[in-house]
């Protein structure tokens, strides 16, 4: 489909579920409702190819690529996502994902920044064993721009941006007499803070508390957030993630940060990250790269050498 330059407008809230082969190419869709405008779901192996497209999701969040059983080879070329109000760019996930899925993007800008509302927003969520390569495009997102719980992941010469801004969260924190109601009033939830009573608000920031699921405004605040909980009902997959000419652009929060938090029950899961030109601490105010303390032996491997608990862990 040559759109020809044109835009297409959808009112509603699913204007297009994919599940066939499609190419679109040259021109605009614009998503004006709340939820999903565009999701991406095989029930064969398909072929779906967005060549110099600009998606724009005014409500919500973005593109869902549901990958299941089947095969499904998603391509964006010369392309852009951007969501004005929602949480993720894009969202790959699923119940029975396929390793066999691949996701493409080359010289691809995906943009979550809203002006208002939620906070808790990353450009791209991988939630299943998934193939990705990305080449080149900017990922911005205000607490993440790639979150990887599974999958193989490679990233060549893109920019990463992270816009929250820490001197803003310190302020608060300097603030705060009572943790539990700036924890509420930052966060809007009141469960979450009972897993870090004890917990500063910037640690929280830093390391998170590796929520599940769709969630990401439990996770650490960086460029890149790899690894996964380990409590009931969690992402247990392994990662594998490649990070090659990366430009760091969020100067407040760290580049990477990487746990492993599995449970007894995750089987061989492990969190491989290669390439990746720095040392990991475990300092949580670090704008490098952080290593979380609450993993096992041997499930952490960076640039070949595997990770040791540390001591007082």
């Amino acid at each position: 489909v040559d759109l020809g330059g044109y835009t297409v407008t959808s009112e509603v809230g699913q204007l297009l579920t994919i599940g066939d082969n499609l190419t679109v190419k040259n021109g605009n869709f614009v998503f004006k409702a709340a939820g999903s405008g565009l999701a991406i779901g095989a029930t064969d192996d398909i072929e779906v190819t967005f060549d110099n497209v600009d998606l724009v999701f005014e409500k919500g969040d973005g593109l869902k690529i549901n990958v299941d059983a089947n095969s499904a080879d998603v391509v964006f070329n010369n392309s852009s996502v951007t969501v004005n109000e929602g949480t993720k760019g894009i969202y790959i996930t699923g119940d029975e994902p396929n390793e066999d899925n691949a996701i493409t993007l080359k010289d691809t800008d995906v943009t979550v920044v809203p002006s208002t509302g939620t906070k808790d927003t990353a450009a791209m969520v991988i939630d299943v064993p998934v193939t990705v390569n990305v080449t080149g495009g900017t990922f911005t997102g205000t607490y993440q721009a790639i979150v990887v719980r599974a999958g193989t992941v490679t990233v060549d010469g893109a920019t990463l941006d992270v816009k929250d801004d820490k001197s803003e969260a310190d302020d608060a924190i300097e603030d705060a007499t009572d943790f539990e109601a700036i924890a509420n009033d930052t966060y809007g939830d009141t469960n979450w803070n009972k897993f870090a009573m004890n917990v500063k608000l910037q640690e929280y920031r830093q390391h998170g508390i590796w929520t599940n699921g769709a969630e990401i405004n439990g996770l650490p605040r960086a460029a890149v957030v790899v690894g996964s909980s380990g409590s009931d009902g969690a992402v247990k997959f392994s990662s594998t993630v490649k990070l090659t000419n990366i430009t760091y652009a969020n100067a407040d929060y760290a580049k990477v940060v990487v746990g492993a938090y599995f449970g007894a029950d995750a089987g061989e899961c492990k969190v491989v990250v290669n390439a990746v030109d720095g040392n990991f601490v475990e300092d949580k105010d670090t704008d490098g790269y952080i290593l979380c303390d609450n993993y096992t032996d041997g499930i952490v491997t960076i640039n070949g050498t595997v990770q040791k608990r540390p001591a007082n862990a």
